[in-house]
Order: structure tokens, then sequence, then C-alpha cells
């Protein structure tokens, strides 16, 4: 077979390629087997840890007992139509069973002493792993009526708020016992397609919220207040409820999982049962590539756009968590990135959403000029940057380069600079001041001396603050957070291990960018920073996880291990940006890239029509550690710098996608097939296209001879197959005269 491709084309706009890890090409992707990612085990020590009232996992393969396997025991009995063994959520355990309820007679009953549950009503939670395509008929997952006006509730299927028939629906029931009730229901056709589905309702102080398979859902309420509870008169069953003795309205329904809790889960905790369940999503694609420019900028607008709404007053004195105010470091990180955005898609949206939150505080740091807290600097590099979008602002400069020359005068950078995050939080803004003209206003006159200040700076953290001679580890290239981290570390293990916290190192390589990108080469001291960059760069490469994502300690791999977003939208960043100015080999780092960015824009980035849509997971909370106090639905205490890391990591990835004249989608794996579907731009009434591919960026493009083309429609979009044996390829996609 000839090994190009001619073909006609409509007349169209041809996009030269104006950047791009390969010149040559009109289009470039890499093409990685995805990881697959193995269900996460332990749901049920999840639900364990939260101390459920009463926990059946359903796993009986013979018998009549239902085991309560919670600490209160109330081992119950199976009775009617309900048939043990059936194929439980392969999640939740891989050789788990589940009880399949007939609709007709089958339940279970939890033992005596269950009744207590009644009590607790007041804050409590239900818990289910079910699956059924029941809509037709009201049916109770669990419940206890009491019909003769005492505590009851209820969790039923295909019933309204108003405990109407309604398919698809599932209602919550509380009374007391004054004869007040709660009642609470959302719609979801989906939980009804015969898959499992994880649901939790949980209700405090007469409000409910429902989750579906770690979704909140919309409720419609009818409230009554309750507010006095007591025991049950009656058993509590699963599959149906208890009507003085006597069970009623059978669900037909499979039932893997089922706990009741005398608290009001959390939402984190919530998250962390589903994501003990389930994982993530699993991603569209079974590989990793590089999606085109666009893909890239609408993943940005979509996490940026749920941000904006959930704050659409940029400035405020004490609305952040912890009643901080809005020039806080988190704050100033998202503006990082709100101006990286900016820069791609000119939206005067986020231009004056920026200015406004400067304007809110007049431009000026948490503590005034004399602020000496290196994260409080972190606003000010923002406000230097909102400046050189208008320089006849000058005003932004003002309050930050008085605050830098107080630092200047009273050597503040000695004392101060003694952990890893104020590197990312004070160097740049040093950076930013001592690039520019010093007549533009008088508290510049002296800005000569902010970049070797800086550099003292740097070789204080560096190289001599501590007994280590310094927080960098030369051999490891890594950072510690700070000194109390330098004599070992107890990991979640327990056994002692080095730290490196990967945000923290995060902090150091996006700063040393940041500052870089702004520096003279000239600078007496840009070898020192770049071959820091550079041994960190290499560092950091080596213990990126399988999945793209990196673990929240880099030092040892059992510590907390788990996808972790906001260090990885860091190292996407820093390794972005280090090919695209020549810092870094794009042979080497660029599928560590590729593999990091769709680690965050497809399984940590959510997309949807949801109001969680934009919503970005596995981002650690603010802290100086590991920690594990996060998961994919788990919403950070600030939702705003995990968002600007990654609007950062976005901004330098388009520049590396570039602008294409062939656009190519997500790659599809056919078993020892690859089919590469992609759209052509171009002006060109005749071309030639050519399929190169290699085993190893860096190597030699090789044409394959073997490629079949097809036309989906024709001037524009076609598929190029390939055979593959799944090895790590790249391809690209040439479109020649």
């Amino acid at each position: 077979m000839t090994n190009y491709h001619r073909m006609r084309l409509v007349s169209r706009k041809l996009l030269t390629s104006a950047g791009g890890f390969v010149s040559a090409a009109l289009g470039a992707l890499l093409l990685m087997p995805h990881a697959a990612r193995a269900a996460p085990a332990g749901y049920a020590a999840a639900v364990l840890a939260d101390s459920p009232y009463v926990y059946c996992e359903f796993g009986e393969a013979a018998g009549t007992t239902a085991i309560d396997s919670s600490a209160n025991g109330f081992n119950g009995a199976y009775a009617g139509g309900a048939a043990l063994g059936a194929a439980g959520d392969s999640a939740s355990g891989g050789s788990d069973t589940a009880v399949t309820f007939d609709g007709t007679t089958g339940y279970a009953a939890v033992g005596a002493g269950a009744e207590a549950f009644g009590s607790y009503l007041a804050n409590s939670s239900f818990e289910f792993v079910f699956k059924t395509t029941s809509t037709t008929a009201i049916g109770f997952l669990s419940g206890d009526a009491n019909l003769d006006s005492t505590v009851a509730f209820n969790v039923i299927l295909n019933e309204n708020a108003g405990g109407t028939l309604t398919a698809n629906s599932i209602r919550l029931y509380i009374r007391d016992s004054g004869g007040r009730s709660y009642q609470a229901a959302f719609t979801d056709a989906t939980v009804f397609n015969g898959a499992y589905h994880h649901l939790v309702f949980s209700f405090s102080n007469s409000t409910a919220t429902a989750y579906v398979d770690g979704a909140v859902q919309a409720l419609a309420v009818t409230s009554g207040a309750p507010a006095a509870f007591g025991a049950f008169n009656y058993p509590v069953y699963f599959g149906a409820y208890d009507s003085r003795g006597v069970a009623q309205n059978f669900a037909a329904v499979t039932m893997d999982e089922a706990a009741l809790y005398t608290n009001a889960l959390s939402a984190a905790r919530v998250a962390a049962h589903y994501d003990a369940l389930n994982g993530p999503p699993t991603p569209p694609a079974s590989v990793f590539y590089m999606p085109p420019q666009a893909q890239i900028l609408s993943d940005m607008v979509l996490a940026n756009n749920h941000f904006t709404n959930e704050w659409p007053a940029p400035g405020c004195a004490s609305c952040l968590s912890g009643s901080h105010p809005s020039c806080i470091w988190t704050r100033g990180t998202y503006f990082e990135g709100d101006l990286a955005l900016y820069r791609i898609n000119n939206d005067t949206n986020i231009y004056n959403y920026a200015v406004q939150w400067g304007a809110f505080t007049n431009w000026n740091l948490r503590y005034g000029d004399s602020d000496a807290s290196p994260d409080d600097q972190c606003a000010g590099q923002e406000y230097v940057e909102l400046y050189q979008l208008d320089t006849n602002q000058t005003g932004r400069l003002a309050h930050i380069a008085s605050n830098v020359n107080y630092w200047m005068s009273h050597n503040t950078g000695l004392s101060q600079m003694t952990y890893v995050d104020s590197i990312h939080m004070s160097m740049p803004a040093f950076a930013k001041l001592g690039v520019l003209n010093s007549n533009v206003i008088g508290a510049l006159q002296t800005n000569a001396a902010y970049l070797p200040m800086m550099f003292t700076n740097f070789h204080f953290i560096k190289s001599v603050y501590g007994p280590s001679n310094g927080l960098y580890n030369a051999t490891d290239r890594l950072w510690w957070r700070d000194t109390t981290f330098l004599s070992g570390y107890t990991a979640s293990d327990g056994t002692r291990q080095k730290c490196y916290w990967s945000r923290g190192n995060g902090w150091a390589f996006v700063a040393l960018a940041r500052v870089m990108d702004v520096l003279p080469a000239s600078d007496p001291h840009y070898a020192e920073y770049l071959q820091t960059f550079q041994d960190m760069a290499a560092a950091i490469k080596a213990v990126q996880r399988p999945d793209g994502f990196w673990n929240v300690n880099l030092g040892y791999a059992g510590d907390f291990p788990g996808p972790e977003s906001s260090g990885t939208a860091c190292f996407v960043y820093g390794m972005a940006w280090g090919i695209n100015h020549g810092c870094l080999d794009a042979g080497t780092y660029l599928p560590a890239v590729i593999a990091g960015w769709n680690a965050l824009a497809v399984d940590a980035l959510r997309h949807g029509a949801g109001a969680d849509s934009g919503m970005l997971g596995y981002e650690q909370p603010s802290g100086s550690c590991p920690t594990n106090n996060f998961s994919y639905t788990s919403v950070p205490d600030f939702d705003d710098f995990g968002l600007g890391l990654f609007l950062l990591a976005g901004s330098q990835v388009y520049q590396l996608s570039g602008p294409a004249g062939i656009t190519l989608a997500a790659p599809v794996l056919s078993g020892s097939q690859v089919q590469l579907n992609f759209t052509v731009i171009s002006s060109r009434t005749n071309g030639t296209l050519q399929l190169l591919q290699t085993d190893q960026l860096g190597a030699n493009w090789t044409t394959n001879t073997a490629a079949t083309l097809t036309t989906n429609i024709a001037g524009l979009s076609y598929c190029l197959a390939a055979a593959t044996n799944l090895s790590t390829r790249f391809y690209q996609v040439l479109l020649s005269p």
C-alpha cells in the first residue's frame, strides 16, 4: 500500500503550525496506553469508620440469617422471596454477593434491639448500594412505618414528596412522636437503569441532603420539622416496611449494602464512601493524548466559570474560610491562573473580575506595607501583572513596591522564608518588580537591588537555613517543607520515611518557572535557578503515578497513596513551561505533561450539567504535610488556589498543543488497532496525508505504510487506522502539498 493518502479538501482557512513539539507536524498526537485503574477496596472499612448503627453487607451464601456487621451485631433474618448469592457491585469487593428481593414477599428484618434507632432520627443517615428497574410500584428500601402515629422512617422507591406514586422518584419520610413529619424526594431515572447505584440520605436538624453516586440531588421538600423521637415499636426492615408486625410494600431490588447511622454523614464522608466503592469515573478515552487547543481552553473556562459563579463578588473582607480576607495567598494563587487564562482568550470579564478584586483592597497587602508574611506577597504578584496589562494604572504597584522596600531595609526574608511555600509566595513578586522600569513610580527607584536580594533569600532557604543547611536535598533533588521534616517522618502506614510534600515541591517548582519567565538570562543567578529547576523536574518525573497524578508524598509512595490534583497541576505547569521555553527536553517530559493534564482534565475535572460541573476533585485542602482528607467529590476549605494552579497548567499545555491544520480527537483502541479520527482545516484543494509514528519521542519518525484512510465527512472528517502492539507509541498526521 502506498505511504501517502491523497484527498480533495474543501476551501478552508489553513492554520499553520506556530508551535507545538514537532514543528513539521500539523496536529501532533501522543498516544499512550491509559493505565487501568483498579477499583479501590475498602468500602466496608469506610462504612465501619463512621460507626454505623446497623450495617448489612448481604453477602451470606446460604441460610436465613442477615448478619449485621456493625459493632451492635443486630443480626436479623431473611424472609419470603429473598434470594441470596446475587452478583454484587464488583467495585465493592470483587467477589461480594448481594440479595435480591422479589418485590412480592421478600425482605430482611434487622435483629432485636435495632428499634432504638428511632431515638436517633434527628441526626441520622441512610445508605444503600442497590439496583432496580422497577418503576411502576411503590417499594421500600428500608423502613419502620408504625401506623399508630409513633416515630417512623421510610426510604421509598417511586414515591414523590407528597406520597404519590411517581416513577423514578425516591422519597425520605421521617415522623416524630408528635405526628410531625419531614418528607423529601428527588427524581432521577438513571437510578432505575438496572445498574448498581450508591444512595445516601443524610438528615440533620430537619434538613435532608440526598446523594446519588457521590453527587448531591435537588430535593422537593414537605417539612413539619419533627423534633421528639423515641424507639420504634417494631423492627426495622430492608426491602419493605413494618406495619405493626406485618411486612408491606415490598421492593423489587437487588441490595448489596445497607447501613443506618446515628449521625448525619458529611459530604466529605459520603464522598469517601463512594470513592471507596467505585473510585473516580472511567475516562472516556482509553489512552492519554494531547487534546486540541479548543478542548484545553474549554476545560479551563468550565472550571473558571464554576468558581466565578460560586464567587460573583471577587473581593471581601472576611468571606474566605476562617474569616480570611480575599487578598491572602489562596486567592492570589487563583488570580495567577485567572490572568493566564485571560492572556489566552482575552475575555474582558476575566480581566474585570481581577481588577475588582485588587480594587477592593486598594491594591494593598493583608497587613499593609510592613507586612512581613511571604504568603501575603502572593497577591502583590498579581497587582504587578494587572499593572502590566494597563500601565496607566501605576497605583496598582504602590503597596507591593513599598512592601518589598520594607523587606529590603529589614532583611525580612532571612527571618521569614523558613518554609518551602514561601518561595512561591515571595520570589515572583521580587522578580516582577525587579525588571520594571525604575522610573514608573518613586517606590521603584531602588529596584535594581531586588533581584540580588531575591537570590539572597533563595540561597538562604535552599542552602543555609536550619540544621541541614537548607530545605533542599541536593541528593534527592527535592524540598523538605520545613525543618520539622528533617529528622524523619512517620508515614500513614506507621513506617519512618522521607517526606517531600507534593504541593510544597510544587510551590518551589512553579516559583522557579515564574521567576525565570521574567528574569533575563544574563542575570548572574539565572543558571542556578535553571539547574535547580531541571534537577527537580527529573526527580518529580521519576515518581509520577501510572494514572498521571502524583501522590501527596514524593518521598514515599506508601504514604496516603492516591491521586492529588494541586501538586499535579504544579508539576504539569512547570514541565510544560520548561518545554515551551527550551529548558526541558520535549522527548523526555512531554509524555509526563500529557499524562498529568489528562489526569486533571479528564479524571479530576467534573463535566456535565449539574451544579458541580467544573469542580476539581482530589484537591488536598490547605495544609503543610501529606494527608488523605480529600477525595474526588470533596470540597476543599479553599476552592481557589487549586483552580489557579489548574489554570496555570492549562495555559502552558495550551501552548504545547499549538494551532493545528489537523485537529485530532481522542484515539480509540479496538483490539490490536488504533483509530485516529481527525478533521482537516485547510485552504488547499488537494493535499497529501501521511501517518508517522515512533516508539519514543526524540527518535526517528517512520511512515506507517499499512495505515488505511476512511472518510467520515468528505472534505472535512477522516479516520486513519493502524495496527498497534499497545506499547508506548506516538503518532503525528502530516498534511503536505
